[in-house]
């Protein structure tokens, strides 16, 4: 037998049945954003029992009852946000031993257990337990009401790694100290960052310090980068050449901007009743709809994808639509309302990832717009209804427009043909109803569709061939990418996939 230490040890009794049912009650009703971050934690919360909570050597708060230990790192600092609601009152700035009385002019001993409960807990306070600690309720108030406006807790960002210990004693302490209102709503857990999809190491050279990034990049650029490096718990790459590329984008936004306000003067006014218009306009609500949501789900990854790089390719195509692409010259021929929303409705999209360009593109915008204050200042615009059938009636006229073009270069390959076809002229035939095979392959998919996995099963192929008819049959090389396409947009898009009825008149 060998025994290599035997101690004293003092145990957090995690995992004790009461305390237990409040934490996964706790949980519940938290939102952490992705499936993995919650089944992480119901994993732990299934098996954590006791923790040794103390040791005897080292950096750390000692243990209140018995100061022989310290409290080991991971059991400390479970609460310590709590505190933060009040630090700027207690300590102020430049005082971080709190060696100094804060703005409140209290001293760190008068920080009495009794003042605590009442800041933390609302428990009552007698004038006793004020003159015990030398100090006014108007001292004492302020710290209260700081309290109550931060908490509960919104947002606790950190590692995945710690959702294993002290992310789930964050949750348990939080429910075994303070009342149920005032546990926290939501838990955004995270992996470790890339450089250029490699682990960053400074042995290989692979690695880069923030002031640094900065001055290579600005720090807007870098922001920018960081929202695109990643929406999952998975290690987030930071992209040096999306960085480089943010630098571009932005400034060249910057420019349309400054070239599109010279020119506001001579745009189009009046009632916006255009095609192109009203699609750019119903693109800019989509946008605005879809930005907002990622960003209450915390995916900035998301937001910039339909926010901004979505968005700004619905520019280009407005810009050609209207002939306001060839040249700045040319942007008069855009309508100076729909001009202004879609800057107004861009810039804010941008502002929570990209501040500093932001601000300045919101000086030049709000004079037109009517808005003059800073945009830390500015709502989030009202999204009118999206039009979706003159979203699909764009699409449709965008798609026979590319296969119109396609059609005039001969498919590679193929020899003693023109390099460039010329028309004399265009016939279009459209149809009332979709072609038997169509409706038949739509149908099996509809059936097969599980709408709560987002999923198919594995032999939808089988299913649709075995519903066709001897004739169509023949045509499966035809039918299988049609099941393709569709059932890869249910995946994101859901039943509405399968619906082809015609809302727009093609005529």
């Amino acid at each position: 037998e060998c025994v290599v230490a035997l101690l004293d040890q003092w145990y957090l009794e995690y995992g004790e049945e009461s305390w237990k049912r409040q934490a996964e009650e706790c949980l519940s009703k938290m939102e952490t954003y992705h499936a993995e971050t919650r089944k992480g934690f119901e994993s732990v919360l299934g098996w954590l029992h006791e923790w040794a909570c103390s040791r005897s050597f080292g950096l750390g708060t000692k243990l209140p009852w018995d100061k022989q230990y310290v409290i080991e790192s991971l059991s400390d600092s479970t609460i310590y946000m709590a505190y933060y609601t009040v630090s700027h009152l207690l300590q102020g700035k430049d005082n971080l031993d709190a060696s100094q009385p804060g703005p409140l002019g209290i001293a760190s001993h008068q920080m009495t257990d009794a003042i605590w409960d009442h800041i933390l807990l609302g428990a009552d306070l007698s004038n006793e337990d004020l003159l015990t600690a030398g100090l006014t309720r108007s001292q004492v108030d302020p710290l209260r009401r700081e309290f109550l406006f931060w908490y509960p807790l919104d947002l606790r960002v950190s590692g995945k790694d710690l959702i294993g210990n002290h992310l789930t004693f964050f949750i348990y302490n939080h429910c075994a100290i303070f009342p149920k209102e005032l546990w926290p709503r939501s838990m955004r857990t995270n992996g470790h960052m890339l450089i250029n999809a490699e682990k960053m190491s400074k042995n290989t050279g692979n690695f880069l310090l923030l002031r640094d990034a900065i001055a290579q990049y600005s720090s807007d650029a870098v922001r920018f980068a960081l929202a695109d490096a990643g929406d999952t718990v998975e290690d987030a790459n930071f992209s040096t050449k999306t960085a480089d590329d943010a630098v571009l984008k932005l400034t060249t936004f910057l420019t349309f901007t400054e070239e599109g306000i010279s020119a506001f003067p001579s745009m189009r006014t009046g009632e916006v009743v255009d095609f192109a218009d009203r699609v750019f306009e119903t693109q800019i609500n989509q946008a605005l709809n879809l930005a907002d949501a990622a960003y209450q789900r915390m995916l900035f990854r998301e937001a910039l994808k339909v926010g901004f790089f979505e968005l700004q390719s619905a520019l280009g195509q407005y810009r050609v639509c209207v002939g306001a692409d060839k040249s700045s010259a040319n942007l008069s021929a855009m309508h100076g309302k729909v001009f202004a929303r879609f800057v107004e409705a861009q810039t804010i999209i941008l502002s929570p990832i990209c501040p500093h360009i932001a601000e300045h593109l919101w000086t030049l915008i709000g004079p037109l717009i009517g808005k003059h204050e800073s945009i830390m200042h500015a709502r989030w615009p009202v999204a009118e209804k999206v039009d979706g059938d003159l979203i699909k009636a764009s699409v449709f006229l965008d798609d026979l427009l590319h296969r119109l073009r396609a059609s005039k270069f001969p498919k590679k390959g193929k020899k003693n043909e023109a390099a460039n076809l010329e028309y004399t002229g265009v016939h279009i035939f459209v149809c009332s109803e979709l072609p038997e095979w169509q409706q038949i392959s739509l149908d099996v998919l509809k059936s097969s569709f599980n709408e709560e996995t987002m999923a198919f099963p594995a032999d939808l192929d089988k299913r649709v061939a075995a519903a066709m008819n001897p004739d169509l049959k023949k045509m499966m090389k035809k039918i299988m990418p049609f099941v393709g396409q569709v059932r890869d947009q249910a995946k994101t898009q859901g039943p509405s996939a399968f619906d082809f009825s015609q809302r727009l008149d093609e005529i």
